[in-house]
């Protein structure tokens, strides 16, 4: 299944929303930008996400899970950048280990000795 962070997020607005204007409206997406991305979700995963109705949309099985697992992505993504879902944490940034850095081995043990590459390794 081929997606980017913004499917994710308007997959997950459109299920909230019961609709696929309304969520895009909340990403600040045109309708047919909107639609286009969400038929290209469908597309790749070979299955219907969404039941169209007069009434708006609602997820199938399918849309279920994975606005579940878009759910998950999305709020590993936010602590990856330092904020903690839903306590109104402020943004952070993610730490490296600098082998230049005199606290490198206390906080990542391992990642890097006097042998190994000096490109920087990520602790998040």
């Amino acid at each position: 299944m081929r997606y980017d962070l913004l499917d994710l997020r308007l997959f997950r607005a459109v299920v909230a929303e019961g609709s696929i204007t309304a969520g895009g409206e909340r990403l600040h997406l045109s309708l047919p930008s909107a639609s286009a991305r969400i038929r290209a979700l469908e597309h790749h995963a070979g299955v219907a996400l969404l039941e169209r109705g007069r009434r708006g949309v609602r997820p199938t099985p399918a849309g279920t899970a994975l606005a579940r697992h878009a759910g998950e992505v999305l709020d590993d993504l936010v602590r990856l950048e330092g904020r903690s879902p839903g306590t109104g944490g402020r943004p952070g940034r993610p730490s490296f280990c600098w082998p230049a850095a005199p606290r490198c081995d206390a906080w990542c043990p391992g990642r890097w000795s006097p042998s190994s590459s000096r490109t920087p390794t990520s602790t998040s």
